[in-house]
């Protein structure tokens, strides 16, 4: 794969040890001849390691972007990087981490390989919504949810033209294959290969024995209208809240044009990660 000069670092400073770990990479980087870039916001812990640039400026300049954190940075990271192109190699400085390629032990020993082009890049279905004449990408799924309001929410489903049921439930997920073991796998969904051409509609506490989640094509075409009276309900994708909206109000969700690209070092298939993640079949 291609030669890696320019890195962008994205970093949750709250995690314990990420100071350290961004250290150590910018060294790492700077040995092989690269440059970094760094996120704004690590200005207040690592002052003078660099250029400091927003992220949709890191994103104008890397050839690839290091996550330090956990999945989570790894899918705000995968927003901005995702239609760009640019891949993410995932620092687990987590407790799960299914996302995450590699620890900050294992720092000295990938970071140079990396950077030589010493990888594969596995690239993973994202969504695209659409909420108030905007939309925005997911790599794992999009939520529509009662929010802090004690009352369900009821929500109808069409895909094209058809109808698919109504929903009275704290929520709904429709998620990718990558988002199947997240959100969805909690509420009760199934467990996608990532590489799966499909996506999956979960509910969230619905209120009826029969309601089951659905595994549909990812060619299909998603229209999700909410039809509660008292309270608004909120779109939330990849834990980041984008949008309320009231009854009779629409979202559209589909597969996006796009694929997000992640750095694939090849230390562990799916099902090493289902059983050491989620003891799967232990």
């Amino acid at each position: 794969m291609k030669r890696l000069k320019n890195i962008a670092i994205v970093a949750n400073i709250n995690k314990s040890g990420v100071r350290k770990a961004v250290e150590d990479s910018l060294r790492l980087v700077h040995q092989q001849g690269g440059v970094c870039f760094l996120e704004e916001k690590l200005k207040g812990i690592c002052p003078g390691a660099g250029e400091f640039l927003p992220l949709q400026g890191l994103v104008c300049r890397a050839d690839a972007i290091f996550t330090f954190g956990g999945d989570g940075t790894i899918l705000f990271a995968a927003r901005f990087a995702g239609p760009s192109g640019i891949p993410l190699l995932g620092v687990n400085l987590g407790s799960l981490g299914f996302l995450t390629q590699i620890g900050p032990a294992q720092l000295g020993e990938v970071l140079p390989r990396v950077l030589e082009g010493n990888y594969q890049l596995d690239r993973r279905m994202a969504i695209e919504i659409t909420c108030k004449d905007r939309s925005f990408f997911a790599l794992n799924e999009v939520v529509i949810e009662k929010g802090s309001s004690p009352q369900v929410i009821t929500v109808q489903l069409w895909t094209e033209e058809e109808p698919v049921g109504t929903y009275i439930a704290d929520g709904l997920i429709i998620s990718t294959p990558t988002g199947s073991t997240a959100h969805s796998l909690a509420a009760g969904g199934p467990i996608l290969h990532p590489q799966a051409k499909a996506l999956v509609v979960t509910p969230i506490s619905p209120h009826s024995l029969a309601v089951r989640p659905l595994v549909f094509p990812d060619q299909t075409l998603f229209t999700v209208k909410v039809s509660t009276e008292r309270s608004q309900a909120r779109v939330v994708a990849d834990g980041q809240i984008e949008c309320r909206v009231r009854s009779g109000e629409q979202i559209q969700v589909k597969k996006a044009p796009h694929t997000v690209s992640l750095i694939d070092l090849g230390r562990h298939c799916f099902y090493d990660l289902l059983s050491s993640r989620f003891k799967w079949g232990i």
